[in-house]
């Protein structure tokens, strides 16, 4: 089971489509296992970016790449945010996309693992509790 990609939202100009390819290419380079279809998925990840109106020739970008179980239970975030000049992002970018879900793979990683060590610490917690009443 692996990650379901779905299309990332908010993106000027072609970004939707191209931070989308980008980041399951970036996954797949990182030996992530991706899967086509949510249900057959143990995460799903949603992308999310805003920019702001441009001031002084420079916008302010957010990313925010969300991690969901299948039901769609929260399990992390990882954001990325960085100032650029204006009109980076107003038509097609798909090599600043690039750079963009290559930089973005640890922080979904990291998240992921953090969730995986607090679900099995969570189990480990309640197998002794169950062991205890039989002390």
């Amino acid at each position: 089971r692996g990650i379901f990609v779905m299309p990332v939202e908010g993106a000027p100009g072609d970004g939707d489509f191209s931070l989308t390819r980008a980041i399951a290419n970036a996954l797949k380079a990182r030996g992530t296992r991706l899967t086509r279809y949510r249900e057959q998925a143990k995460y799903v990840l949603l992308g999310a970016m805003k920019v702001s109106p441009s001031v002084q020739g420079r916008q302010g970008v957010r990313i925010t790449w969300r991690l969901t179980q299948p039901d769609g239970k929260e399990v992390g975030k990882a954001e990325q945010e960085n100032t650029v000049p204006s009109g980076t992002f107003d038509t097609q970018w798909a090599p600043t996309a690039r750079l963009i879900a290559t930089a973005a793979v640890d922080g979904i990683h990291e998240v992921i693992d953090g969730w995986e060590e607090r679900q099995i610490q969570k189990y480990m917690d309640e197998d002794k509790e169950e062991m205890n009443k039989y002390k």
